[in-house]
C-alpha cells in the first residue's frame, strides 16, 4: 500500500546550544532544541512549497501558522527519534544473526540516495552553484546525503510501526459499497468535436462553412483546429462543463476564454452509469486504508508524544 504520508525537506540534527543560542531556543524535545532559526526555514519551506502547490497541508497566511508549523516540526522530531532507535535496536539483532544482518537492519539504499541526490542536483547548471546552494542553507553533499537518510528513516518508521498493521478486509469494503451504493456512478461523458480558434479569420471562416454545410465538412476542412474527442467532464475546464450542462446531442455553441474562442459540437451525450463493486473496490480499499492509516499514525503519534519531554517557549 502506497504511504500517504508527509515529510518536509529539512530535518534536525540535535545540538549543543551556547548561552546566545539558548535564547532562541522556542522549543525543547526530549534532548533536541528547535531554535527560532530553525522554525523560520522551516516555515520557510513550507511557504515555498505550498507558492508551487507541492503541498497544502498549512494556510501559510493564517495567524497561527508558526505554531503549527512548530507542532510539525515537533511531530518530524519526535518521527526521527523513534526510527533512530529502532535503527540502533535492530543494529544489535543484526550483530547477532550475522546471516540475515542486511534484511534486519533499518537501513537506506544508498544507491536511493545517490539517485536523490542527482536529483536535487539536476535542477542547477553545474555542481558549482549546486553546492553554492547548499553552503547558504548551512549544508554540504555529506550533510544533504544525511537528510535524505532521515527521510527514509522516517518513512520506513511509520511503515513499520503503522502502516504494516493497518488493513481493510475484503467484507468491510464490500459493505462500505452497499452502504454508499448511490454514491458510486460514473461521470458523464460526451463524444465532441472541439477546437479552439486564436486568429478571428480562421473563426469566420469555419463558422460560414459550419452553418451552409454542416459539421463534418466544416471539421473536414478544419481539422487541424477542431477535432474530434471523448471527454470526461472531470477532466474538463469548468468553463466547458458548464456550458455543456444539459446540452442535447447535435448542438453546438462557442465559449470564450481571454481572446480565443471555442467551438464545441455535440456528436453524443453518455450519461452517468451506476458502477459495480468490482469497478470500484480499489477506490474504496484505498479509502479506507487511509482513513484508518490517518487514525493509526495519530494514536501512534500521540503515543510518541506521552513518552517524550517536551518543552514549548514560543
Amino acid at each position: 500500500m502506497k504511504k500517504l504520508f508527509f515529510i518536509a525537506v529539512i530535518f534536525f540534527a540535535a545540538a549543543n546550544v551556547n548561552a546566545e543560542q539558548i535564547n532562541s531556543v522556542v522549543a525543547k524535545v526530549n534532548n533536541d532544541v528547535i531554535t527560532n532559526k530553525d522554525l523560520e526555514d522551516y516555515c520557510n519551506v513550507i511557504r515555498y512549497q505550498t507558492e508551487r502547490g507541492m503541498t497544502d497541508i498549512f494556510d501559510v497566511k493564517s495567524t497561527d501558522f508558526k505554531k503549527r508549523a512548530l507542532d510539525k516540526m515537533i511531530e518530524e522530531k519526535l518521527i526521527l527519534m523513534a526510527a533512530k532507535s529502532e535503527q540502533k535496536r535492530r543494529e544489535e539483532m543484526a550483530k547477532k544473526d550475522e546471516k540475515n544482518a542486511s534484511q534486519i537492519k533499518l537501513q537506506a539504499p544508498e544507491t536511493m540516495i545517490e539517485k536523490q541526490v542527482a536529483q536535487a542536483m539536476a535542477d542547477y547548471p553545474d555542481r558549482e552553484a549546486f553546492e553554492k546552494s547548499l553552503a547558504e542553507s548551512g549544508l554540504n553533499n555529506l550533510l544533504l546525503r544525511e537528510r535524505f537518510r532521515d527521510q527514509w528513516l522516517m518513512q520506513a518508521i511509520v511503515e513499520v510501526d503503522v502502516s504494516m498493521y493497518v488493513n481493510v478486509a475484503p467484507q468491510e469494503a464490500l459493505e462500505f459499497y452497499r452502504k454508499h451504493r448511490q454514491s458510486f456512478h460514473s461521470a458523464p461523458r460526451y463524444k465532441l468535436y472541439m477546437g479552439r480558434f486564436i486568429e478571428n479569420n480562421d473563426w469566420e471562416e469555419f463558422r460560414k462553412l459550419f452553418l451552409s454545410k454542416g459539421i463534418e465538412a466544416a471539421q473536414q476542412q478544419f481539422s487541424h483546429i477542431v477535432k474530434p474527442m471523448d471527454a470526461v467532464t472531470a477532466r474538463l475546464r469548468p468553463e466547458f462543463v458548464k456550458a455543456l450542462s444539459g446540452a442535447k446531442e447535435k448542438t453546438h455553441f462557442t465559449v470564450k476564454i481571454d481572446n480565443d474562442k471555442y467551438f464545441i459540437y455535440v456528436i453524443e451525450r453518455i450519461d452517468s452509469k451506476q458502477l459495480e463493486y468490482k469497478q470500484v473496490e480499489k477506490r474504496i480499499v484505498n479509502f479506507l486504508w487511509y482513513k484508518k492509516f490517518r487514525r493509526s499514525f495519530r494514536n501512534w503519534l500521540s503515543k510518541l508524544r506521552e513518552q517524550s519531554l517536551i518543552r514549548i517557549y514560543l
